[in-house]
């Protein structure tokens, strides 16, 4: 069953704080969470059906990522019509993708790829209300007065 993926989707999600979506809203990220983890008529299902919905899910969570969490090339559009970018990639496979292999491929994609985790930790800390963070010339972090 597609539970874990669904469960490993929602995870992702919990790990971002919510100035860093578009979306922040409690009762939003509720109901994603219920069809991530099979409700919302998805209990019923087939595999197949619920691993579509899951990539419908995959690619709305991508959408609602903020650019100042996304890697630098999840960031830009295409230059050209032949030449899609990684966030267009990923996007176009979501879509094409009705498997449970597929989904855990493109969720480790969008974890290790797409998302910037030291820019989410940005977040968190100016959401917490701490100063940013800034680098020192020797490269440490240290904090902004």
């Amino acid at each position: 069953a597609l539970v874990p993926a669904g469960a490993a989707l929602a995870d992702l999600a919990d790990r971002l704080p919510y100035s860093a979506v578009r979306a922040r809203d409690a009762e939003t990220w509720y109901r994603f969470h219920i069809r991530c983890e099979g409700g919302l008529d998805a209990t019923h299902a087939t595999d197949g059906d619920y691993a579509r919905m899951l990539s419908v899910q995959c690619s709305w969570f991508l959408n609602q990522l903020s650019d100042r969490i996304l890697t630098v090339p999840w960031r830009e559009k295409a230059t050209s019509t032949t030449v899609k970018s990684p966030r267009e990639e990923w996007l176009e496979a979501c879509s094409e993708c009705h498997t449970e292999a597929g989904i855990a491929v493109l969720l480790t994609a969008l974890e290790e790829e797409a998302i910037d985790w030291d820019n989410v930790q940005e977040q968190w800390r100016l959401e917490q209300g701490k100063p940013a963070k800034k680098k020192s010339k020797r490269g440490a972090d240290k904090p902004t007065t």
